[in-house]
């Protein structure tokens, strides 16, 4: 019997024990495991960031950051940045206003709550490292400006009707004898602006003949000549040729091609002779 109640003290003892050690020191002192924004903060410096710190165009929270300790000393809303002040930096805040908190120099802040921004990043994350803001989705890079180019062209600026004969003394014309005739062209590029500005813009062709022979070919500008502006079909050229060795009653292609701040076109001008 004694012995019996001896061990139901004991039991009642150790219940108490443990008791106390819940209540004197909490449950997570008893073995958890460090918070997730504790632990990403060991070996680092706090301070003022040494990367460049990303941002939000238009009107947005900012940290006033303290140069000497990192420490966020207050906030202010700002559009494309904030005034200086002497000793403090402004840093774009994804969090909001009034978060506080601290930064350190690799680009890491963690706020006052103990939600956290990793550097370099626009992410607001949970003490748990849970995203409590969506992945910026990043849009790419529009391509260099075209000037609003759509197309290349060719653009006939006269064909001559008047027929022509080879004889000893070379190419006649007019009324003189009647066989052939010219053109006279243009490749231009099509566009909504009567002005272009080019971005390593060149162009060219090839006239075949009847049976896709290639009768005359070239390219503008030559090289190391870079053209900055110019025209677009509808309001002139630069750079036209003239093939005068046309024969009557024949078919004939211009094959075209254009490049312009990296965006090829072609076209193909297809005409016959009287």
């Amino acid at each position: 019997m004694e012995r019996s109640v001896r061990s139901a003290l004991e039991s009642r003892r150790a219940v108490a024990t443990v008791l106390s050690a819940f209540l004197t020191f909490g449950v997570l002192t008893l073995g958890a495991a460090p918070s997730r924004a504790a632990s990403i903060t060991d070996g680092l410096t706090p301070g003022v960031p040494s990367i460049v710190m990303p941002s939000e165009p238009g009107p947005s929270a900012w940290n006033q950051v303290d140069n000497s300790t990192g420490q966020v000393v207050g906030g202010i809303i700002c559009s494309d940045g904030c005034p200086p002040r002497e000793g403090f930096t402004f840093i774009w805040n994804p969090i909001g206003a009034a978060s506080w908190g601290q930064y350190y120099t690799n680009g890491l802040y963690v706020a006052q709550g103990g939600q956290y921004v990793l550097p370099g990043s626009k992410v607001v994350r949970s003490p748990d490292g849970t995203p409590l803001t969506p992945e910026p989705v990043e849009t790419p890079a529009p391509p260099p400006s075209s000037g609003g180019v759509s197309g290349v062209d060719v653009l006939v600026i006269q064909s001559n009707g008047a027929r022509c004969v080879l004889t000893a003394q070379g190419w006649w014309y007019g009324d003189r004898s009647c066989i052939g005739s010219d053109i006279q062209f243009t490749v231009c590029f099509v566009s909504s602006d009567s002005q272009i500005s080019f971005t390593s813009a060149s162009w060219g062709f090839s006239l075949k003949g009847p049976n896709g022979q290639v009768l005359l070919s070239d390219s503008y500008p030559a090289t190391g000549v870079t053209v900055v502006s110019g025209p677009s079909c509808a309001s002139g050229n630069i750079q036209s040729w003239h093939y005068q060795q046309l024969e009557p009653g024949s078919s004939y292609t211009i094959e075209a091609w254009g490049t312009n701040a990296g965006q090829s076109y072609n076209k193909t001008f297809a005409f016959s002779t009287a």
